[in-house]
C-alpha cells in the first residue's frame, strides 16, 4: 500500500457545507430498519428508562466516529478510497471485513424483505407471505434491467422519511396520550420483548456500544469519501459530531415515543407505524408507503452489491441476471422469517464486528491528536532553542 500524503490543514468552516455533510450522514445511516422503530424499540427501548442513557452513549460514539472518519478523509482526500479497510484494521482484519460485507448485505437484504411482507400485513392486511413475493418482485425487475437512476430517485425519500418520523413523534408529544408510568416493569415483564444484548436492562451500555458498530460496518468508505467534499479537517469533524448529533436526537425521539405507549408497540412488527395508525388511518397509509419505499431502495442497492460482489462483472449479461435472480430468491426465502426476529438476530453479532472497527477507528484518531501535538511541540521547542541562542 502506498504511503499516504499530508493534505492542507486549512481551517476554514462553510455553514452550508458543515450542515449539508452532517445530513447527509443522518440520511446515510437512516434506512427503513431506523424508520419502523424496530431498531429503536430493541437497542433503546427494550432497556425502559436506562435506554436514554443508552442513547446518550450512542451518541457521542457516532459523534466521535463519524468525526475521525470525515476528517481523515479530508486528511487524505482520495488517495485510500478502496483501501481504507486495510489501513485502519490491518491486512488479515481488513480482508475479512471486505469478505464480510456482501454476507451482511444479503443478511440486510433478507431484513428488509421481511420488513416489507410485516408492513403490508400490518396496514393493507396482505399476508406476510405475499408481502415479501410482491417486494421481490420489484426489486428483481429494477435490479434486473439496471434502473440505477430509478433507485438513485427512490432514496431521496429518506428525507421525507425522517420529517415523517418526527411528525409522527412530535403529534404523539402534543396529544398528551402517553404513559411512562410503570413503562420498566411492564418491559420486564413482558414475553414480547427482544432485547439487543443481553437478557435484561443491565445490558442496556453494551447494547448502545452494539448499534454504533453494527452501523459502520458497511459505511465507513462512504463516510470516509464524504470528507473530502469539506474545505478543511476542522469543518470535517464538525460535520461528522453534527451528523451523529442529530442521528441520535431523532433517535431519542422515537425512544421516548414508544417508551410512552409501550404495550401498544410491543406487540407490533412496525412500531412506527403503529403510532401513525393512532393519529389516522391517512397517516398511517402514508407512512407504510414510505416504508415501503425505503425497503424498496435500499433492496435494490443491496441486491446489486451482493450481485456485484459474487460475479466481480467479469461474467456474462445472462450470468448476471441469473444472478440476480438466485440473490433474490435467496433473499426471499429469509424473508419468510419474523421481521423482529430477523433484526435481533443479525444485528448483534454484525455490532460486534463493527465495534471492533470502531475502537481501530478511534485509535488512529487518537494517534493522530498526540501525533500532531507532539510536532507541535517540537516546533515550538526548536523556535525557543532558536531565540534563546
Amino acid at each position: 500500500m502506498k504511503k499516504l500524503e499530508f493534505e492542507s490543514t486549512t481551517q476554514e468552516i462553510q455553514r452550508k457545507t458543515l450542515f449539508r455533510n452532517g445530513m447527509v450522514v443522518v440520511t446515510t445511516l437512516i434506512g427503513s430498519g431506523f424508520a419502523s422503530g424496530q431498531e429503536t424499540m430493541q437497542y433503546f427501548t427494550a432497556y425502559g428508562t436506562k435506554g436514554l442513557m443508552g442513547i446518550l452513549l450512542a451518541m457521542l460514539g457516532f459523534a466521535v466516529v463519524t468525526a475521525i472518519l470525515l476528517k481523515f478523509g479530508q486528511k487524505f482526500k482520495e488517495k485510500i478510497a478502496n483501501e481504507v479497510y486495510d489501513y485502519f484494521f490491518g491486512r488479515y482484519l481488513g480482508a475479512f471485513t471486505k469478505f464480510y460485507i456482501p454476507f451482511f448485505a444479503f443478511m440486510v437484504g433478507v431484513v428488509m424483505i421481511s420488513g416489507a411482507g410485516a408492513t403490508m400485513n400490518e396496514y393493507f392486511k396482505i399476508p406476510t407471505w405475499m408481502g415479501t413475493i410482491i417486494m421481490a418482485a420489484c426489486v428483481l425487475v429494477a435490479t434486473f434491467f439496471g434502473l440505477h437512476r430509478l433507485v438513485t430517485i427512490t432514496s431521496r425519500v429518506t428525507p421525507i422519511t425522517i420529517g415523517f418520523c418526527l411528525f409522527v413523534v412530535l403529534y404523539t408529544f402534543a396529544s398528551g396520550d402517553f404513559n411512562f408510568h410503570g413503562v420498566d416493569s411492564i418491559l420486564e415483564n413482558s414475553s414480547h420483548v427482544h432485547y439487543a444484548v443481553g437478557q435484561d436492562t443491565r445490558w442496556w451500555w453494551l447494547s448502545a456500544i452494539n448499534y454504533v458498530g453494527v452501523n459502520y460496518v458497511c459505511g465507513i468508505p462512504f463516510f470516509f469519501a464524504l470528507g473530502k467534499y469539506n474545505n478543511s479537517q476542522k469543518e470535517a469533524k464538525y460535520s461528522g459530531l453534527m451528523g451523529g448529533i442529530l442521528l441520535m436526537i431523532t433517535a431519542g425521539l422515537i425512544n421516548i415515543a414508544l417508551l410512552g405507549h409501550t404495550e401498544l408497540v410491543l406487540s407490533s412488527e412496525i412500531p412506527m407505524l403503529a403510532l401513525a395508525n393512532r393519529i389516522s388511518f391517512w397517516a398511517g397509509g402514508m407512512f407504510a408507503l414510505i416504508m415501503l419505499e425505503e425497503i424498496f431502495s435500499t433492496s435494490a442497492s443491496l441486491v446489486w452489491s451482493v450481485t456485484d460482489a459474487l460475479t466481480r462483472r467479469k461474467t456474462s449479461q445472462k450470468r448476471e441476471r441469473l444472478t440476480m435472480i438466485a440473490v433474490v430468491l435467496a433473499i426471499l426465502v429469509g424473508g419468510q422469517f419474523p421481521f423482529g426476529k430477523l433484526v435481533n438476530l443479525f444485528y448483534p453479532f454484525t455490532g460486534w464486528l463493527g465495534v471492533v472497527l470502531c475502537f481501530a477507528i478511534i485509535g488512529h484518531g487518537a494517534y493522530d491528536w498526540w501525533l500532531s501535538k507532539s510536532k507541535y511541540t517540537m516546533q515550538d521547542k526548536v523556535q525557543d532553542d532558536a531565540q534563546s541562542n
